[in-house]
């Protein structure tokens, strides 16, 4: 452009930026249509997201929802699983937590729910589901993570006589290594034991 008398190197890279900014315009609300997102929203994203909005929307939907005048979390969460988000994704739970509170905060005032609002069974027959109709609301488990490793761990257990539940580790969410000890022996908390 800048061989084009009369446009200065000033001027040209202005004129790149403004055709940059307007290919990302475009590709945001050409991304989210397909979502039913209106145009005027995807112009919003772009404005808080900049130039690599589409990007940052696949790799974190629910950054949706962070935004002045959010989009809905059911919206954003539709859009991750479209992704191949699973279900336990720690991204998932945060903004769904997030959009509990924040919601319960604009309709009614609320500062905080009690448990039962927050964590509800994916299904009658859920682990979940379970421990909440036979001991009600509580603890189902604490996770800690170990360093050495879970079959060292386990080892160290039995060594100890710590009755446990897993003789091996297993897989676990997220791809973690786990085993869980037994209730009765950790004061009847279900513990789990996590590595990376």
């Amino acid at each position: 452009m800048i061989e084009i008398k009369g446009i200065s190197p000033k001027r040209a890279e202005k004129i790149h930026q403004s055709f940059a900014e307007l290919q990302s315009v475009q590709a945001i609300v050409i991304f989210l249509q397909q979502f039913n997102i209106s145009p005027s929203v995807a112009m919003r994203v772009q404005k808080v997201y900049g130039q690599q909005a589409v990007e940052k929307i696949k790799q974190n939907p629910y950054l949706l929802t962070d935004m002045p005048d959010p989009v809905s979390f059911k919206t954003a969460d539709s859009i991750a699983f479209f992704y191949g988000f699973e279900k336990n994704n720690p991204l998932r739970i945060k903004h769904g937590i997030k959009s509990i509170l924040m919601n319960a905060a604009y309709t009614a005032g609320h500062t905080y729910l009690p448990m039962p609002v927050l964590v509800e069974p994916t299904s009658p027959e859920s682990t979940i589901a379970k421990f909440l109709e036979t001991r009600g609301a509580g603890i189902h488990h604490i996770a800690y993570k170990v360093e050495d490793g879970v079959a060292n761990a386990l080892a160290e257990c039995d060594e100890k006589g710590v009755r446990t539940i897993d003789k091996a580790p297993r897989g676990g969410a997220e791809g973690l290594h786990i085993a869980f000890l037994h209730p009765k022996a950790t004061q009847g908390v279900l513990t789990e034991l996590c590595e990376e």
